[in-house]
């Protein structure tokens, strides 16, 4: 498709060429629904062995960002990452699985136009990264069961996915000796933070 979209293979109708992005934007959906199926399914067989190493975890996250673009357009999505390089022991792939994992949440669950704000901050010896939305918000008894597996959070909106996001990720997330945490209110949005522990420089 996206071969189609950049001309490799010849000239197509303009018709066509209108709908090829919708097309890849939800080829990207598929693809990203089933690796969550594939490594909830690693770890729950306890397969799911983490390959770590000394990266930037800034450079992480915009990666991930690109990764998922297809799925956040119509959002704006600003990031904040002042401080600049930070480096941690992470696996780079899993750990751009939890952000690619909450940005894609954050689409999903907030009107089209709105903003989605990526927030990069080192403290001390851990760094957050903070995914908020102008969403639909979480109610509080929502929260409890939240990081379960297959569970939803439940929305006027139809909204596709497999409800083993959320759980893979604090899953991996806490496999990094960090946590996943979420601060929302109905009507409001809600922020993710993904915490990792980092060395000190």
């Amino acid at each position: 498709l996206t071969m189609l979209e950049a001309g490799s293979l010849g000239d197509i109708a303009p018709r066509a060429q209108s709908v090829l992005p919708l097309l890849i934007s939800k080829t990207d959906e598929v693809n990203w629904m089933l690796e969550q199926m594939v490594e909830a399914s690693r770890l729950e067989e306890g397969r799911l062995a983490l390959k770590k190493g000394r990266h930037d975890i800034v450079g992480l996250a915009d990666a991930a960002i690109d990764g998922v673009k297809m799925l956040l357009t119509g959002h704006e999505v600003t990031v904040s990452d002042g401080q600049g390089r930070i480096e941690a022991e992470v696996d780079p792939d899993r750990f751009q699985i939890v952000i690619r994992n909450l940005l894609s949440n954050a689409a999903k669950y907030s009107p089209s136009g709105t903003e989605i704000k990526v927030e990069i901050k080192r403290n001390d010896e851990s760094a957050t990264i903070a995914v908020s939305d102008q969403g639909v918000g979480i109610a509080p008894e929502d929260q409890q069961n939240l990081f379960t597996r297959f569970n939803r959070v439940q929305s006027t909106q139809h909204v596709q996915g497999t409800g083993l996001g959320l759980w893979l990720s604090r899953e991996i997330a806490r496999m990094h000796d960090g946590d996943l945490t979420v601060s929302s209110k109905v009507g409001h949005g809600s922020t993710f933070m993904f915490k990792v522990p980092v060395r000190p420089t």
